[in-house]
């Protein structure tokens, strides 16, 4: 499926700030990285609890 012109301009400067956000900030971006992927871990730990709850 072919994408609207200017989704992919979007695209492409979301990347270029990314790539660049990289180079610039690597420690920043493997905080950021780190932080989802806490929070990722602790919603993914809680949901057999939330999915099986008896009342």
């Amino acid at each position: 499926m072919a994408q609207p012109y200017g989704l992919r301009i979007l695209l492409s400067l979301v990347n270029a700030a990314v790539v660049a956000l990289l180079i610039l900030r690597p420690k920043l971006v493997l905080f950021t990285v780190g932080r989802i992927a806490r929070f990722a871990a602790r919603v993914l730990r809680g949901l057999p609890a939330f999915l099986f709850q008896r009342d």
